[in-house]
């Protein structure tokens, strides 16, 4: 019985999922280096910034953080 419940309450579940929206499937993802060199430059300008990067540490175009700074 207690499987039969949850059978049916995985079946009535799984029905209620949403669907995404067009306009969610092309939103573009931002990193938070992103958005420092757009929106928040000022925070750092003409101050002394320490960075601890690897290879990994590219901005959304490709470009390498500590080249961008």
């Amino acid at each position: 019985m207690k499987n039969i419940f949850l059978f049916i309450l995985l079946i009535s579940l799984s029905f209620c999922s949403s669907k995404l929206e067009e306009k969610d499937l092309h939103k573009k993802v931002l990193t938070g280096a992103d958005i420092l060199l757009s929106e928040k430059l000022e925070l750092i300008k003409n101050k002394r910034v320490g960075l601890t990067v690897n290879h990994s540490s590219l901005l959304s175009n490709g470009e390498h953080l500590i080249d961008a700074l």
